[in-house]
């Protein structure tokens, strides 16, 4: 459950706890602010970047191969959850959209 802060800071609290800086909810869908780090040794969630969520990418990035393992290894983590690039598909500042999960659930399974 995403409620709002009561002070009206602008922060958001998932169960409790402030949400993290790369997760945020919209209407039906959960946002992910990603940096992509591609051609690394292997495929791994870094941590955070700055408000992103660093995420190293064993594929280089030609021909739009780091951008579809970033896909693959999302919805691999994040089954049965649909992960879309909705921003970024030639930098390494990304935004992904994903739907059928709720953002606690997301949180959980990208956190480290």
């Amino acid at each position: 459950m995403v409620t709002s802060s009561p002070l009206g800071a602008g922060l958001y609290f998932v169960h409790n706890r402030p949400m993290p800086t790369w997760l945020s909810d919209e209407e039906g869908a959960v946002l992910l602010t990603l940096w992509v780090v591609p051609g690394a040794s292997r495929t791994e969630i870094a941590g955070a970047h700055g408000r992103a969520l660093k995420v190293r990418v064993a594929a280089a990035p030609e021909h739009g191969r780091a951008n579809r393992a970033l896909i693959a290894f999302l919805e691999e983590r994040l089954r049965p959850a649909r992960v879309e690039l909705s921003s970024g598909l030639s930098v390494r500042s990304k935004m992904a959209t994903v739907t059928g999960m709720e953002s606690g659930e997301v949180e959980r399974r990208l956190s480290m």
